[in-house]
This record gives structure tokens, C-alpha cells and sequence, in this order.
């Protein structure tokens, strides 16, 4: 039997699985971890995010498990201190119940201008991954996280919880941060730490990792 992670493997044993397991990453295909600064700033104009803004983004369904009220509850703390962040979260069906009470709570809070939720209709996860500045995975349970993988692969670096399968691939800061406490304020703080003194691109595309890549 194939794991994607050790984290999932770990499980399957806890289940009661008694053979062999063997860890298989996923793949990503790095080719679409790519664009022209040109097209970045199309895509950000095109959405309304404002010129300089860091945009912090985060990818998946509208569920309680990648919990987009944490993802808004973040951007809010953080605006607060840092009005020149956006936050993007990628995915998810806004014409559905979970997505309209989204956009409702976004639009009460007076953060529409910069919280944006684009909805799975059109929308270009690797493009705004590739605009984005860094990513914030809120999510509680994860097998591994692809999207910490790939956000690590295009430069991007991450703070996340610790949800599992991240540990596999944020070996240490120079990638990312792992939060233990669970606390939002203890997120806006790192995510605040990495805005003042951003990583290299060039440094965290260098870092290897376990996965498999389709060049």
C-alpha cells in the first residue's frame, strides 16, 4: 500500500493496517510554478489587489478543516497592524451557502477591499500562487500539503499550523514557520516577522525536498 506522506502512513498503521506501507510523494509540476513579473502584476491589477500590497494566499473547499473563518480572523489581526497586506484565498464555490456567508462576514467586517475569495470559477491557482508574496495554510489536518510544497518549490515562504504532512516539508525557517500553540495572534506575529524581512526567492528555491518532481 501507498502513503502520501508519513503523517498518512502513520495512520494507516493506527487503523489497523499491519502490512507494508511505502511513502510515494505526490508530484508537482514545477513548469507551472512560473511567471513573467508582467503577468503577476496583470493578475493583481485584475483583481483589485493594490500596487506594493504583500499578498498572503491560501488555496482549498470552503470546510471547517481548512478553515477560511481562521484564514479571515488572520487577515483581520493582521490588517490591523499592516493595512498593506491582501490576502487571497483560491478555491471553493462562492455561489454555494458556505461561500456566500464568506463573502457576507468579509463584507461586514469592512474587509472586502483586501480579502479577496475568488471562487473556483476562473480562477488560476498556479497564477495567484505565483503573484502571491507568501502563503498562510490555516487548515488543521493535513496529509501533506501540496500546496506548501508547491508555494516552497515557486519561492514562496510559509506559516502554517501544525497540521502534520507540513513538518515533512518545512525542515526549518529558511522555508517556513510551523505554529504549535494554535494561536491566531502567535500566526500574525511570524506572518508580521516575515513582511519586515521577506526570505530570498532564489533561497528558498534552492532548498531540496523529498518530492517528486516533473521538470
Amino acid at each position: 500500500m501507498l502513503a502520501c506522506s508519513s503523517v498518512a502512513a502513520r495512520m494507516l498503521s493506527d487503523l489497523g493496517r499491519t502490512k507494508a506501507v511505502e511513502v510515494c510523494y505526490p508530484a508537482v509540476d514545477v513548469k507551472r510554478l512560473k511567471m513573467a513579473d508582467d503577468s503577476t502584476l496583470l493578475l493583481r491589477s485584475q483583481w483589485g489587489i493594490r500596487e506594493g500590497a504583500f499578498v498572503w494566499l491560501m488555496a482549498g473547499y470552503y470546510c471547517d478543516n481548512k478553515n477560511p473563518l481562521r484564514f479571515i480572523e488572520i487577515a483581520s489581526k493582521l490588517l490591523a497592524i499592516r493595512p498593506d497586506a491582501h490576502f487571497v484565498w483560491v478555491g471553493g464555490n462562492n455561489k454555494s451557502g458556505a461561500g456566500i456567508y464568506l463573502l457576507n462576514v468579509i463584507k461586514n467586517m469592512g474587509l472586502q477591499d483586501s480579502v479577496t475569495f475568488t471562487g473556483n470559477e476562473g480562477a488560476d491557482y498556479y497564477a495567484f500562487l505565483c503573484a502571491s508574496d507568501a502563503v498562510i495554510l490555516t487548515s488543521s489536518r493535513e496529509s501533506l500539503s501540496l500546496v506548501t510544497a508547491e508555494a516552497i518549490i515557486a519561492g514562496k515562504p510559509v506559516v502554517a499550523f501544525d497540521c502534520g504532512g507540513v513538518r515533512e516539508i518545512i525542515e526549518d525557517r529558511s522555508t517556513g514557520i510551523i505554529l504549535e500553540s494554535w494561536n491566531t495572534d502567535d500566526a500574525v506575529a511570524q506572518m508580521v516577522s516575515i513582511m519586515e524581512a521577506p526570505l530570498r526567492p532564489d533561497a528558498v528555491q534552492k532548498r531540496h525536498w523529498k518530492v517528486n518532481l516533473i521538470w
